[in-house]
């Protein structure tokens, strides 16, 4: 395990968004893994980086976009021409957008350190947004109904932090998200498998992924203070030997297949999309595998209707394996069972499990 001082954390985070935000956009995405490709699925109107997205349960879909450091827009679109839901050109974009219930929710920050998350919603009624919580953030996650938080606090120390979601959309438990543990390195992804066992990665600082089962989250939630979540003993793999040039994570799913996807972000070096294999245990079963790489940060992954997309650039594609990928699995290489990509929309309205 490699840490580094805590007060790193939040200028390296920033670092790494002003240099993916600097990269022109469409910047040399390549396929590496024999037997995969992307397809285009939809391409912002203008060369502004996509940093997230994710669809309601309409199959409409919403996204993050970026023009520099700093600048923030979140659109919706269906298909035609993208309708701005916000904007704010003198905030920093935060890391996603995530659907949970009947609303959208999404980050960013200015520059007194000031940190929102703002919801957008609800979609079957009137959608308007409101600020739901001013916890830390970096990375907002959709478990169960409700959020799942990483952030750093004043101290620059990451959390995990679990927001309970009310019927309204509302934070119920007010500006501030409850903790359920601290971890080491700069705040990074997370994704809950189906039965509800928690995957972290720090984004900077710890090249290790930390898993937790679905009991050791429930004990937390039910008592964050004596019982809260802890990397130790809990250390899913150390990958720094496989990858030792990058500096950490910034994205993270469970693929159809069962298979760990994490984008690998460096200052310098390309971004990896990298395929772990899970093994039957939960446990990872030794195959590591690039699938591709990117001249610049790549955006969050999201899981629809079996397939699996990406934000890399201006555009979101969709990864798709030819029909000879499927006998690299023993390999090591994930196995995603996906259809080509067709026209937006429309997308089935079936979500993750998790």
């Amino acid at each position: 395990m490699k840490t580094t001082p805590g007060f790193l954390s939040k200028a390296v985070l920033v670092a790494l968004a002003t240099l993916a935000l600097s990269h022109p956009a469409r910047a040399q995405l390549t396929v590496v893994a024999q037997g995969y490709s992307v397809d285009p699925y939809y391409t912002h109107t203008t060369s502004d980086s996509i940093i997230s997205f994710d669809w309601d349960a309409n199959a409409e879909l919403y996204y993050m976009t970026s023009a520099g450091f700093p600048d923030v827009e979140v659109w919706k679109t269906n298909g035609g021409t993208p309708t701005n839901i916000y904007s704010n050109p003198n905030n920093f974009a935060g890391g996603s957008v995530v659907d949970v219930g009947n609303f959208i929710y999404f980050n960013d920050s200015d520059f007194s350190n000031n940190q929102f998350i703002h919801s957008y919603g609800p979609i079957s009624g009137t959608p308007a947004v409101t600020t739901f919580s001013t916890t830390p953030n970096f990375g907002l996650f959709s478990h169960g109904g409700n959020l799942f938080i990483s952030g750093a606090d004043s101290n620059f120390v990451n959390h995990i932090y679990y927001n309970p979601v009310a019927v309204n959309g509302s934070s119920a438990v007010g500006n501030q998200a409850i903790s359920l543990g601290t971890t080491p390195g700069a705040s990074g992804p997370m994704v809950f498998d189906t039965a509800g066992d928690l995957y972290y990665a720090p984004g900077f600082g710890d090249l290790d992924i930390y898993k937790w089962s679905a009991s050791d989250v429930a004990n937390a939630i039910a008592n964050p203070t004596l019982d809260p979540l802890s990397t130790t003993g809990h250390l899913w793999l150390d990958y720094s030997a496989l990858f030792p040039t990058v500096s950490g994570a910034t994205s993270m799913l469970l693929d159809p297949a069962g298979n760990l996807l994490v984008t690998l972000a460096d200052f310098s070096d390309p971004s990896d999309l990298i395929d772990f294999g899970v093994g039957p245990d939960g446990s990872f079963d030794g195959g590591a595998a690039t699938i591709l790489t990117d001249g610049g940060r790549l955006g969050e992954l999201r899981n629809m209707d079996g397939s699996t997309y990406l934000a890399a650039d201006n555009e979101i594609v969709q990864i798709v394996p030819e029909p000879g990928s499927l006998l690299l699995a023993g390999a090591g290489l994930s196995i995603l069972l996906l259809k080509r990509s067709r026209p937006l929309p429309p997308v089935s309205t079936e979500r993750d499990p998790a």
